[in-house]
C-alpha cells in the first residue's frame, strides 16, 4: 500500500544550516601548545637517543643518529607543509 502524502521530509531545524566550531586561539594557550609539543618531542627523542645507545654502545653516534633523524624528519615536515599551503593557494586562485 503506497502513501498518499508525497512531501519530502522535512529538517528537524529549517534554516539553521550546518553547525560550526570555534577554535579559540588565545595566545596563552597557544604557547602551552608549543611547549607541550616540544616536550613531547624531547622526550621522544631521548628515548630513541637512550635505545639507540643501547644498540650501538656509542653515545656519539646514538647522538648524531637522533640528531640526524630529527632534523630529517623536522626538513620533511616543513616541506609537506609548504607543498599543502602551495596547492591551497593554487586552489583559490592566488599565484
Amino acid at each position: 500500500m503506497e502513501s498518499k502524502d508525497q512531501t519530502p521530509p522535512r529538517e528537524p531545524f529549517p534554516g539553521t544550516g550546518p553547525a560550526f566550531i570555534e577554535i579559540d586561539t588565545a595566545r596563552p594557550r597557544r604557547w602551552l601548545g608549543w611547549i607541550g609539543w616540544l616536550m613531547l618531542y624531547i622526550l621522544a627523542a631521548g628515548g630513541l637517543g637512550l635505545l639507540l645507545y643501547r644498540f650501538t654502545r656509542s653515545p656519539w653516534l646514538a647522538g648524531l643518529l637522533v640528531v640526524f633523524m630529527s632534523l630529517y624528519m623536522l626538513l620533511m615536515g616543513y616541506l609537506a607543509m609548504r607543498n599543502i599551503r602551495l596547492h591551497e593557494r593554487e586552489d583559490r586562485g592566488d599565484r
